[in-house]
């Protein structure tokens, strides 16, 4: 079964009519939003003539502090639309370049400011920077106790002897007893034979008493001024 709708011509001027309606409203709003408001733009180069991409444009209003950020596309170009009337601060910069201001702005209501952009390349200067390595008061990285004498401190004490095994009498917690055949270190109360002394790396225990070399029998020791 076959259905047929007449639609009388008024009715098609109508619906054509309404259709134009439709499609002219969004040209409209936009309008009346322009109308409200105002658009900064312009273009940013530099001093000879090249557009430069990514630069940055703010755009301050003077009266109410209102900040906007835009950045320049391929071309150098920059817009700022929407911007509610006043005068306006206008601050152009690129990494290189020196920036440049504009000030005492006025956008009036609808208006468009054209406001380009020339920056001057600026020379780059690098500084010497010096770095000072100081050896921390307080490694708190460490868990053991440690004394570091300065060479000032091993050629100006008096060392009783010369040996130079004296010099750790400096070190809190450090001691000479006597023990069984002799002098021995004692760090912290702990016998002599617990200890672990070496020069340079190298072991310097008496292999037979486990003491520090020269503390027993036999004597050894180095000569404090190879120390």
């Amino acid at each position: 079964m076959l259905h047929f709708r007449s639609i009388s011509r008024f009715g098609v001027i109508a619906a054509f009519a309404g259709a134009l309606a439709v499609l002219a409203m969004p040209g409209a709003l936009n309008a009346q939003s322009q109308a409200s408001t105002g658009v900064i733009r312009g273009v940013v180069s530099d001093s000879m003539g090249a557009a430069l991409p990514g630069a940055e444009v703010v755009v301050r209003n003077v009266a109410t502090n209102l900040t906007r950020t835009i950045t320049t596309n391929d071309r150098g170009v920059y817009v700022a639309s929407l911007l509610p009337v006043g005068t306006y601060e206008v601050t152009a910069r690129s990494l290189g370049y020196r920036a440049a201001r504009r000030t005492d702005v006025d956008l009036r209501l609808g208006a468009t400011v054209p406001l380009d952009f020339m920056l001057p390349r600026q020379a780059i200067q690098v500084e010497e920077l010096v770095a000072m390595a100081e050896e921390p008061l307080v490694d708190v990285g460490k868990v053991e106790s440690s004394t570091r004498l300065d060479e000032e401190v091993v050629q100006g004490l008096p060392n009783n002897g010369r040996n130079y095994l004296n010099l750790t009498l400096l070190t809190p917690n450090v001691a000479i007893t006597q023990g069984p055949d002799g002098d021995e270190l004692t760090i912290a109360g702990q016998r002599g034979i617990h200890n672990n002394v070496s020069v340079d790396g190298a072991d310097f225990n008496s292999p037979f008493f486990g003491e520090q070399r020269g503390g027993q029998r036999p004597a050894f020791t180095f000569n404090l001024d190879a120390i």
